[in-house]
């Protein structure tokens, strides 16, 4: 019954089947996405999954081509923190993705039904229960930018001097230093290369202790200080509902 109404509505047979073929399909498909309104959330979970698959040399290339050719700003070390913040921010967006989703939702519900605000429950209950969580992206997202050359070899380029000012001239990165120092038949610049190879260790290992000194506690578990504040807020609280509710005789709040 329902194949004859459509032939009947298409005119004839081989009009309905020409209608339902995969390229009319796709196109219609096609057609429907265009002509739906731009979601600026969509699209950029689609730019973050094709950017974790692209290349930390070819994200070099792109911020040498715009910011360096077009732009004029020349081999910097704003140059580079661009290409490297590009090149850390589809890992650190998918990771903190995946922690936030992973937050109980009956915390969140909770505390809108104690009357607690959207960017109070992000505050107080998301951003705490997930801060183990989100430490371990940040770790994995600044192993990834300590560990890239190529894109601060084109960006930040090479220079033998000490620069000290990140917005203009060449500077030279850590991992390049230590491995064109290692080649050199001097002792003292294979030194000063081992050295710096040191330098990038001792700040990995830093950088790894303060994301579990600020992580490294549990959803509900306070430190020392915010345990001493929780019991000085309560017995406020406890002082303020007795002068409002207190007994009879008891002296209540104006």
């Amino acid at each position: 019954m329902h194949d004859g109404i459509a032939i009947r509505e298409f005119g004839n047979e081989d009009e309905f089947l020409s209608a339902c073929s995969p390229e009319c399909l796709k196109n219609a498909r096609l057609q429907e996405w265009l002509e739906a309104p731009f979601d600026w959330h969509t699209h950029w979970l689609r730019f973050k999954k094709v950017l974790q698959f692209v290349a930390a040399g070819w994200i070099g290339l792109f911020v040498y081509a715009t910011l360096i050719l077009i732009f004029g700003w020349g081999f910097s070390g704003r140059a580079a923190g661009c290409a490297l913040a590009i090149t850390v921010l589809p890992i650190v967006c998918r990771t903190s993705d995946v922690v936030l989703r992973l937050t109980p939702g009956g915390l969140t519900e909770a505390s809108y039904a104690l009357g607690s605000g959207q960017w109070r429950t992000v505050l107080f209950v998301t951003l705490p229960t997930a801060r183990s969580g989100l430490a371990t992206a940040v770790i994995l997202g600044t192993a990834r930018a300590i560990g890239e050359t190529s894109p601060v070899l084109l960006t930040a380029g090479a220079t033998g001097d000490l620069n000290l000012n990140p917005l203009h001239g060449p500077m030279m990165s850590l991992p390049l230093l230590a491995y064109l120092s290692v080649l050199q038949p001097q002792q003292t610049v294979v030194t000063r290369g081992f050295g710096a190879a040191s330098a990038l260790l001792i700040l990995v290992v830093l950088l790894f202790i303060i994301a579990r000194i600020i992580g490294g506690r549990g959803a509900g578990q306070l430190t020392a200080r915010q345990q001493r504040r929780r019991a000085y807020g309560s017995a406020r609280d406890l002082a303020r509902y007795t002068r409002q509710h207190g007994p009879a005789g008891y002296p209540k709040e104006e």
